[in-house]
Order: structure tokens, then sequence, then C-alpha cells
């Protein structure tokens, strides 16, 4: 689920930009730019972090204390994003 979440907030900075959201390699240019934009490299290691809970929901790869570590790294990631838009 907070991969839905970081997806869905990635697809909102995009739309409010015009920026493509289409698919996961979008979304992952998303954080890129955003990166370049604000001069502000965590927005690709936070979206790699929210990225292994997609790979997860089909692979169940994450242990439970990765989980637990990763959750409030992911959870601001979505609230940075969603301090970007409107």
């Amino acid at each position: 689920m907070l991969w839905g979440a970081a997806a869905h907030a990635l697809i909102a900075v995009a739309l409010q930009n015009g920026w493509l959201h289409n698919s996961h390699g979008a979304l992952k240019d998303v954080a890129r730019r955003l990166s370049d934009i604000l001069k502000e490299p965590q927005w690709l290691s936070e979206f790699a972090t929210a990225e292994r809970f997609h790979i997860n929901f089909y692979h169940g790869n994450m242990t439970s204390q990765a989980i637990t570590r990763n959750r409030p790294k992911v959870r601001r990631f979505i609230v940075r994003l969603l301090d970007l838009t409107d």
C-alpha cells in the first residue's frame, strides 16, 4: 500500500507539472526531475526506498525488520511529494 500511495503522490506532482506519469519509468523520472530541479539528491534514494515496497508486493522479499525500518522513510517521501502539490 505504501508503494501505491507513493505512486499516486508522484502522479499528482507529474500532473501538476505536465510530466508523463503513465509508467513505472515515468514515475522514476518524476523523482529524477525533482532531484535535478530542487537540487536534492535524496528524491532518488527516497524513490528507491518506496520502490522496494513495490518489489516486495510481488516477491515478498523484505524482512519484517526492513519493512518496519523503511516505512517511515516512505511516509516522509509521500508527505514531501504532497507538499509540492496545490
